[in-house]
């Protein structure tokens, strides 16, 4: 299967809630929150989700990654684990990605890897305890603990997704390389995508250029993540990426389309909106890979 510029597409991103259990500095949510029990009416069942994933597995979809919707935080969704473990049975799926704030994951990660999980991207807008609190309200031995979690259970990689900004976290560009040098991770820097969200405040993103400046010795160490490069430290452990949307507008992770928790299709992770899947979901397998095909391309 390939998008409307002829990229093919194999890496599917499902978000599962649309509850979240923090605030966010940058951004104003507009989601139930973590005390709300049940799901918000229309939210995609595991049963549908599963069903959507066999009719894009054998379009040629090998990673789905689970996250919530618009910030929302996947590990809200009860039993999530039961979804991980249909989903790595569908024939054609090789990996299953969960992409998490951290904080509910220290309790999570051992059943979620023992139902098939394969790895984890965990958002982590600082390394500075005050810094972190105060732009999610959470604590970092929370987040800290997750990402421990994770490594003790062999979740990899471990990937530390980190989206910075100029005047106010650009001053951790150092303190996340240095994790490179004390663990296994893969820390991914992210360029904030003016207009992708709605913003609260006035932050200005913090461009690639600015962040290789402060890294002159990073070299690419001959491995890819997806259609990006990675790149590694002398003497590191991890690894470092980018993902760069404003820097780079042509490359917006290529490879990868969308599902919303209420069964939209967007042929980008970048897009808002997209094609109404749910009804087809509900018919025949045939004609649910066809309106995918013509939702993507």
């Amino acid at each position: 299967m390939r998008n409307k510029v002829g990229n093919e597409i194999n890496y599917l991103k499902i978000a599962v809630t649309d509850r979240t259990n923090h605030t966010c500095k940058y951004a104003l949510p507009k989601r139930p929150d973590a005390a709300t029990e049940n799901e918000s009416a229309g939210i995609l069942s595991f049963e549908e989700i599963t069903k959507a994933v066999k009719a894009f597995a054998e379009l040629g979809i090998t990673t789905v990654e689970l996250c919530g919707e618009s910030g929302g935080e996947a590990l809200l969704r009860k039993d999530l684990h039961r979804l991980v473990k249909d989903l790595k049975a569908v024939k054609g799926i090789e990996k299953v990605i969960l992409s998490t704030n951290g904080t509910l994951l220290s309790d999570a990660a051992a059943k979620l890897k023992d139902f098939g999980l394969d790895s984890v991207n965990i958002n982590i807008p600082s390394l500075k305890f005050v810094r972190l609190k105060e732009i999610t309200g959470e604590s970092i031995d929370t987040v800290v603990a997750g990402i421990n979690a994770a490594t003790d259970k062999g979740l990899k990689p471990v990937v530390l997704d980190t989206t910075l900004f100029r005047g106010y976290t650009q001053d951790e560009i150092l303190d996340f390389l240095q994790l490179t040098f004390q663990h296994d991770y893969t820390v991914c820097f992210r360029e904030f995508l003016p207009g992708s969200s709605e913003m609260k405040g006035d932050f200005e993103y913090l461009p690639e250029a600015d962040i290789r400046a402060k890294l002159p010795a990073l070299m690419p160490c001959g491995e890819e993540k997806g259609s990006y490069t990675l790149y590694k430290y002398p003497g590191a452990l991890g690894k470092i990426t980018f993902i760069s949307p404003v820097t780079h507008p042509d490359f917006h992770e290529d490879e990868k389309i969308s599902l919303s928790a209420f069964g939209i299709l967007s042929p980008s992770v970048y897009e808002n909106g997209g094609t109404d899947i749910r009804e087809a979901i509900s018919g025949d397998i045939t004609k649910l890979k066809d309106v995918i095909e013509n939702a993507v391309s």
